[in-house]
């Protein structure tokens, strides 16, 4: 009996913990099982995102792709519709091509001519140049000029002015002789020594630079100025045989435009009849105008007319009354100049193609003496005309009747402010 109920016993014991094992399994499992679908999750998770970008560059890249022929397509086909003359036709096509790529020119053509090559020469001819540039630059007591001449030899030692960055069919400057540059160079100052011009064509590259300082076109426009007599001593001894500085930094008058001066007074109108009391004044306004041409001639217009009015009228030399013509003569920094108005009366319509009348016409003239002083204003070279004589000689039949000279005033002889006339240096008549 007590072994029966010890039997019993451990089978009721071995039950309970077969019972108590069981859930802690199962919920083993059930954890494991949960851990591998994660991990499955995040794996597909990662494997999606991969295609998805991968399938977008490949999209983009077709994009790309197709956006880059078509733009090519239609620069192509400008290209040929230009070379065919329907020049409009052209314009649509390359504003297409545009509109898809902004560069395409320069894209088309770095293809066309083995890009990797181009570049790594471009690249070695960039670096050198920068190189002798930045030795070059380092002594700032040579001249740039033969800095720069020196940096546009070619292999063989000849210089040259500027190479096209793409190919054409169309002769381009930089094949045309020196010499002909050099007379065009010329006909850009002109005989009116408009050298602004020549200036800012010498901004453009390292080759015009060159050809806009050679010493022979500055010579000119100072022989034209002062003469043949002493320059050479003066240009050895003031300013180091450069004939450009010598034209720069001498005192002379401004060519390309005029000097103006604005001069304004009050006058006493006379008394009405009406009421005596009433004291009219007028304020009363006028213009001077001096225009200076390097041959010597000088034009003078005094009106009340406003500038865009009245410059105009002085841009030949060959200007009609009312404007003053004249001769001046520079000496220093003083400038002399005389101008004639010549008047004649007594002529009338019965009389005018008889000879017995002739002496009864009277002429009368009218001869100015003006002598101003150039002065800089505030780092502008020839900026301003300061009056120190001004004299009218009145006479009738050659003999002179009276001379008048002018109290110089401030206020009623201010001094003449120089302006720049564009349109007088549009037209060229004469190489320098």
């Amino acid at each position: 009996a007590e072994n029966s109920i010890q039997s019993t016993l451990s089978n009721n014991f071995r039950k309970q913990d077969d019972q108590h094992d069981e859930p802690s399994l199962s919920s083993l499992f059930e954890s494991n099982n949960s851990n591998n679908i994660e991990k499955t999750l995040t794996d597909f998770r990662n494997t999606w995102k991969q295609e998805l970008s991968q399938k977008q560059s490949a999209l983009h890249n077709e994009t790309s792709v197709s956006i880059e022929v078509k733009a090519k397509y239609w620069f192509e086909r400008g290209i040929n519709l230009e070379k065919a003359g329907k020049h409009y036709d052209a314009v649509a096509c390359y504003r297409k091509a545009t509109q898809l790529i902004p560069d395409i020119e320069f894209k088309y053509y770095n293809v066309e001519q083995e890009p990797e090559l181009q570049i790594n020469v471009n690249s070695a001819i960039e670096e050198n140049n920068n190189r002798k540039l930045s030795s070059h630059l380092s002594n700032d007591n040579e001249d740039l000029r033969l800095k720069f001449q020196e940096l546009n030899l070619d292999k063989e030692g000849n210089f040259y002015i500027c190479e096209p960055d793409t190919y054409s069919d169309q002769t381009h400057i930089s094949h045309l002789p020196i010499e002909l540059i050099h007379y065009i160079c010329r006909w850009i100052v002109t005989n009116e020594l408009d050298y602004r011009s020549l200036e800012q064509l010498s901004a453009v590259c390292r080759g015009f630079y060159v050809i806009c300082r050679d010493a022979d076109i500055w010579k000119r426009g100072c022989i034209k100025v002062w003469g043949r007599s002493r320059l050479e001593s003066v240009l050895a001894k003031e300013y180091c045989g450069s004939w450009r500085r010598m034209f720069i930094e001498r005192t002379r008058v401004n060519y390309n435009g005029a000097y103006i001066s604005r001069t304004t007074y009050i006058r006493q109108g006379e008394n009405s009849f009406q009421d005596i009391d009433y004291k009219p004044c007028y304020l009363v306004e006028y213009y001077r105008y001096l225009r200076f041409f390097p041959d010597g001639t000088i034009l003078m217009l005094n009106t009340p007319d406003n500038p865009y009015q009245s410059l105009p009228k002085l841009k030949w030399k060959n200007a009609s009354p009312p404007v003053l013509v004249g001769n001046y003569r520079l000496s220093g920094t003083s400038i002399s100049a005389v101008l004639k108005r010549m008047q004649r009366s007594g002529e009338s319509a019965s009389s005018r193609y008889k000879r017995s009348h002739l002496k009864n016409f009277q002429t009368s003239e009218q001869e100015f003496h003006i002598l101003l002083e150039i002065k800089n204003v505030k780092g502008r070279r020839n900026f301003q005309l300061f009056w120190k004589g001004y004299s009218a000689i009145y006479r009738r039949n050659n003999k002179q009747e009276a001379v008048t000279t002018f109290d110089l005033s401030l206020n009623k002889f201010p001094p003449l402010i120089f302006s720049r006339v564009k349109s007088y240096t549009l037209n060229a008549q004469k190489p320098i």
